[in-house]
């Protein structure tokens, strides 16, 4: 089957997470959705590292693989406009790359991650 490669950020304040949760919302259901609904099939998604609930993501990678004949009908540009416009504000898919086959971003070979806690005198602009 035929593998791309998502890179996305997002916002987690209002979310419960990246992984999928019946009845919460969750990125991976977001971006599922969006996806399915674009390429009119069922996708589920393979993602680098999850995230918890209210943490952000800059730098995410996601995988997925689509039948040939979907693959032979997407163009990368259209289909992160596509996906752009159908996610809500606090998700963006910043590039759609084909990947070679058998690509799975959950076994990258490094993550890196960064934590910011203020402890200082709440300031709105850095809210977020």
């Amino acid at each position: 089957m035929p593998a791309w490669r998502l890179d996305l950020e997002y916002d987690g304040t209002g979310f419960h997470g990246w992984a999928r949760q019946p009845g919460l919302r969750t990125v991976q259901a977001e971006v599922e959705a969006a996806l399915s609904t674009v390429v009119r099939e069922t996708i589920r998604l393979r993602v680098a590292g999850r995230t918890d609930a209210g943490v952000h993501a800059w730098g995410q990678v996601a995988s997925f693989d689509t039948s040939p004949a979907v693959a032979a009908a997407i163009e990368p540009r259209r289909l992160l406009l596509s996906l752009n416009a159908l996610l809500p504000e606090d998700v963006a898919v910043t590039a759609v790359t084909p990947a070679p086959a058998g690509f799975n971003a959950r076994a990258a070979r490094s993550r890196t991650y960064r934590y910011r806690v203020w402890h200082g005198v709440p300031c709105p602009v850095r809210e977020r």
